[in-house]
């Protein structure tokens, strides 16, 4: 009945990536695929927070370049249009 657990989803006919739950409770990314010739499932489980981990020590280093970047061409254009505005 537990419809967030990969080996339920397994048995439901659930194949490829899977969000959910494992038996400890922890949000897991699994990966559901049969194995041929018999009616087993392998189910390869990580923990979201394992996964996601690097992918927000990442997401700091995107974000201050590109405010950065932002700020930059900010100032470029504003110096580009007030030289052009004192040589008028």
């Amino acid at each position: 009945t537990e419809k967030n657990n990969s080996a339920v989803a397994a048995i439901d006919g659930v194949r490829g990536i899977f969000r959910g739950i494992d038996y400890r409770g922890v949000n897991v990314l699994s990966y559901i695929s049969e194995v041929p010739g018999t009616n087993w499932y392998i189910i390869a489980d990580v923990d979201e927070d394992e996964i996601l981990s690097e992918l927000k020590y990442y997401w700091v280093y995107v974000f201050l370049f590109v405010l950065i970047l932002i700020l930059l061409l900010s100032s470029l254009i504003s110096w580009v249009y007030f030289y052009r505005q004192r040589e008028i």
